[in-house]
């Protein structure tokens, strides 16, 4: 089994592990802290985000996160 570059185990139990990696979206560091009760932020759900957020900025409207996290799952084919 790889090793990690970071040691889940010697994590603070209050912090929030955040994965950048959208494709896969439940990469090892995001399932390792799940496990081990970290809150967790993966990588898809921080790129829907950001995407949402800079539709908002740009057109001043409230974007569908449902229908913008269903069409980035649709193309990456998950």
């Amino acid at each position: 089994k790889a090793t990690q570059p970071i040691d889940v185990d010697a994590l603070p139990a209050e912090l929030v592990v955040v994965d950048m990696v959208y494709n896969p979206p439940t990469t090892r560091l995001v399932r390792d802290s799940r496990k081990r009760g970290l809150h967790t932020v993966d990588g898809l759900t921080l790129h829907v985000e950001q995407a949402a957020v800079a539709f908002e900025i740009w057109t001043g409207r409230k974007p569908d996160r449902d229908a913008m996290r269903e069409a980035v799952e649709e193309f990456l084919v998950l």
